[in-house]
């Protein structure tokens, strides 16, 4: 450890908040230095704990707010578990909620200036679409042996008995009370981990527990009769040990249905789920140079969210997945879209990355979702191979985004930038890109 390590780690400090970065963190300057720290607030005046030094920055926790920035709420606004540190769920929840544009935008361009290299006044002004409070209409529970049931608390794994929650939807969170009621007096399944998913109205619902090996499937079954139309208990080796109801749930939008399993992904919020799809339709509305668009492609396509607006719209559509539960919803969804639009739609059970290198075909669009790590280099590289006339690139992680689009801005360019809050209360931003062909490459080893 150095000296400087030495002289500044338990010292505390008073520290001006000018921004959040990438990870939801404040940043400040201690003497020049940069500082990061948890739950600060652009405008916040703090009396922090260095923590960690290193070297070239310091990590530290607040002791207590000084001054408290116009974006923060009042304490008495706060969720009662975050505000006393139990629950990780919300690592924004003292952050007013109209505060969120600001922050959020200035996270994203935050990154895309400083990781991509992109500059501010390049971009196309950035559109947002807020959502209010109550919004998850899926969620991934924990339970311990004390039958606590609810999120993790902040870097930890005890679990936080959640009495309130202002994520969940009214109807998810009764069901988890109804839960922690019919699970309560089994030890054994300390360290199990429950999903639920509900449709858009909260009226059907489907759950699935992943439960220790010990435990015999009976068990637990009896004590859930009837608490979901669709119920699964799987082992921790993902073997299914138990299985009732239909497999799938139907969620439906003012515009289409899925067929969705409890274990599939598919997105949490369900104010936005009509607003997402319309970003999609957009983008594909306004085809490149004003050519016709014929074939797409939807790589990391969980059960089939995005490809549904390519469906819609384009005459021959192929869709990847590789998880082998969204990879059976994404078949199903397909097939009852070929019947509705009466055109070819093929679900393929691949990664990206086999996909992307050993296709022939050139679609002429593409929608990549990739998770938080953003895509490989054998996915980037493939998609410059390809040069689709149109690339949408969804992004849940700003700094991987930035990452990418600054390896792929030499063969596109950026013709619009959407803002989606898909979590409120959290620093999680869900970004939509649209990208045009370029009309020339530049860089090494780049080609028409």
């Amino acid at each position: 450890m150095s000296e400087r390590q030495k002289s500044e780690e338990g010292r505390v400090l008073t520290i001006r908040v000018e921004k959040v970065v990438p990870g939801g963190r404040g940043f400040a300057r201690v003497s020049g230095r940069p500082a990061f720290v948890s739950s600060g607030i652009p405008g916040d005046t703090l009396e922090v704990l260095v923590k960690r030094d290193h070297g070239s920055y310091i990590e530290v926790e607040p002791v207590r707010v000084v001054a408290a920035s116009e974006l923060r709420r009042e304490e008495k606004d706060v969720c009662p578990h975050a505000l006393q540190g139990e629950c990780g769920g919300c690592d924004w929840a003292r952050v007013r909620g109209g505060a969120e544009r600001s922050m959020k935008t200035g996270l994203v361009l935050d990154a895309l200036g400083r990781i991509g290299k992109i500059p501010d006044s390049s971009l196309p002004e950035l559109r947002f679409i807020d959502s209010p409070l109550q919004y998850r209409l899926r969620t991934r529970l924990h339970l311990d042996g004390l039958a606590r049931l609810g999120f993790f608390a902040p870097f930890s794994h005890d679990v936080c008995d959640i009495a309130s929650c202002e994520v969940l939807s009214p109807t998810l969170f009764s069901r988890v009370a109804e839960l922690r009621a019919r699970l309560a007096g089994i030890p054994a399944l300390s360290g199990a981990e429950i999903r639920i998913l509900e449709d858009q109205t909260g009226g059907k619902s489907g759950l699935s527990l992943e439960v220790p090996g010990s435990l015999r499937p009976e068990e637990i079954s009896s004590r859930l009769d009837g608490i979901a139309e669709t119920l699964e208990i799987r082992g921790t080796n993902g073997q299914v040990l138990f299985e009732s109801g239909p497999r799938q749930i139907q969620i439906q939008t003012p515009s289409a249905s899925f067929s969705v399993s409890p274990r599939s992904f598919f997105q949490a919020n369900r104010f936005l789920l009509e607003p997402f799809l319309d970003e999609i339709r957009t983008a594909l509305r306004e085809a490149p140079r004003g050519k016709r668009l014929r074939t797409g492609l939807d790589l990391y396509a969980g059960c089939g969210f995005l490809t549904r607006p390519l469906v819609e719209a384009l005459p021959r559509t192929v869709a990847v997945e590789s998880d082998p539960v969204s990879s059976f919803d994404l078949t199903r969804n397909l097939e009852d879209w070929e019947r509705e639009f009466e055109r070819p739609a093929l679900a393929v059970r691949k990664t990206a990355e086999d996909y992307v290198r050993n296709t022939k075909e050139k679609p002429e669009v593409v929608i990549v979702d990739p998770p938080r790590a953003g895509m490989s280099d054998i996915v980037r590289d493939g998609l410059v191979r390809l040069r689709p006339e149109l690339l949408i690139y969804v992004s849940c992680d700003p700094a991987t985004l930035a990452r990418d689009l600054r390896q792929l801005l030499p063969a596109f360019t950026i013709r619009s930038v959407s803002l989606l809050n898909l979590f409120p209360s959290t620093h999680h931003v869900e970004t939509v890109v649209s990208l045009a062909r370029a009309a020339r490459q530049a860089g090494p080893g780049s080609r028409d």
